[in-house]
């Protein structure tokens, strides 16, 4: 395991890899938001509760169980990530994708003071520099998009409120993978989220009702960015969180290009070449950063 320590090393690189795909599977959260009819709530109910099922039939099938101590250790990053998850429904429903993608590319910010402040994690001039520049990156394709920043308030209230929770979430999750193995934690995270959105369905008084040609999405929903998050965690144990939340902006020019194969809108040539500077200034990012021995060691070994 020692030579998972050198940037260059295999482990490294296999983290890198898990955070980009990752990335591209949360690009397509917003198309699969808006083909699921289900009401927000219910949505994210339905949504979390499918994680839970599926991370446990995952551990039965690997011989593991869900020990409390994981749930324990999962109840900040479950609280947040069921605040983040619900935001990003509404902001979908009460903004355009265009404007919760631009907001939402703040967390990488967010994330590297924090990062800094909490973990201790070496920010340079260098990684704020390229930081900046892969954010204003995205923020072009984004915002070239037709509909223009601010179509509607609340929605962009919802987005900003998901992205504060989000980075929370990151921060947590990347502190308790230094002890819990990724499957017991991301199924205490599911655990936890879906109870605390329980309560909170139930007494919105929204249906629970869907049509059988809402089911796929809302499953889709429920698989698709959640196994985004569980690759992403996974990759915790190799890649600086200051790193992975700036590879996990790729997903707003993913989202852009899907939403044009999709759901038929164009591409500008301004959005093109943004798109390009921020995956440019991603892997830049990503490719300069060093890795300390604690990142590189899994409890339960890199076979998670």
């Amino acid at each position: 395991m020692a030579d998972a320590t050198l940037p260059g090393s295999r482990s490294g690189a296999l983290g890198l890899g898990v955070d980009l795909l990752a990335a591209v599977m949360w690009g397509f959260t917003g198309i699969i938001v808006t083909y699921a009819g289900a009401a927000p709530f219910v949505l994210t109910f339905y949504r979390l509760w499918i994680s839970v099922a599926l991370m446990l039939v995952v551990l039965f099938l690997r011989h593991r169980r869900l020990p409390w101590r994981a749930v324990l250790y999962a109840v900040p990053s479950g609280l947040l990530l069921c605040a983040n998850l619900t935001c990003y429904v509404f902001a979908f429903r009460l903004t355009s994708i265009t404007d919760a993608s631009v907001i939402g590319a703040l967390q990488p910010a967010l994330v590297l003071i924090m990062a800094g402040m909490l973990l201790g994690e070496m920010v340079g001039v260098r990684e704020v520099a390229l930081t900046v520049t892969a954010i204003a990156g995205v923020a072009g394709v984004v915002a070239a998009a037709p509909a223009a920043l601010g179509v509607h308030g609340k929605g962009d209230l919802a987005a900003v409120l998901g992205t504060l929770a989000f980075s929370g979430y990151w921060i947590f999750a990347k502190s308790a993978r230094q002890r819990i193995p990724t499957l017991e934690f991301m199924s205490g995270v599911w655990l936890v989220a879906a109870i605390a959105i329980t309560p909170v369905a139930l007494f919105a008084r929204e249906s629970f009702a869907a049509t059988p040609g809402e089911w796929p999405w809302i499953v889709a929903l429920g698989v698709v960015p959640g196994v985004g998050h569980v690759l992403m965690n996974w990759g915790h144990r190799f890649v600086a969180a200051s790193v992975s939340a700036v590879i996990g902006i790729l997903n707003a020019p993913v989202a852009a290009a899907a939403a044009a194969i999709i759901l038929g809108q164009a591409l500008s040539a301004i959005q093109i070449l943004c798109g390009v500077v921020a995956v440019t200034a991603i892997a830049l990012v990503a490719k300069g950063r060093p890795k300390t021995a604690e990142e590189a060691v899994d409890p339960v070994g890199v076979a998670d």
